[in-house]
């Protein structure tokens, strides 16, 4: 039995065979979207057979392709976030 929203969105995601998915080093993205919108990706990788979430990150993460779009567009980088992060 799968209890919540976001847990019935994930279970939904992994049980069909349509799902976007990115490679980053040992890990894997998987585009994550809840009605109809993407929230971000989740950060995956297999173990003993099995689909392992470890964390998830936003759409604008460094490190995600919509995040890598971002930084190309506005030129900014992760030191610039991080002050930019300060004068809020």
């Amino acid at each position: 039995m799968v209890s919540g929203l976001v847990h019935h969105a994930i279970f939904e995601l992994f049980e069909g065979t349509d799902f976007v998915c990115f490679r980053k080093g040992p890990a894997s993205l998987v585009s994550f979207s809840l009605f109809d919108k993407k929230l971000g990706y989740l950060v995956c990788g297999l173990f003993e057979a099995k689909i392992v979430i470890r964390s998830f990150l936003f759409v604008t993460n460094d490190g995600t392709p919509k995040g890598k779009r971002l930084s190309e567009l506005t030129q900014l980088q992760r030191l610039d976030k991080k002050y930019l992060e300060r004068a809020w």
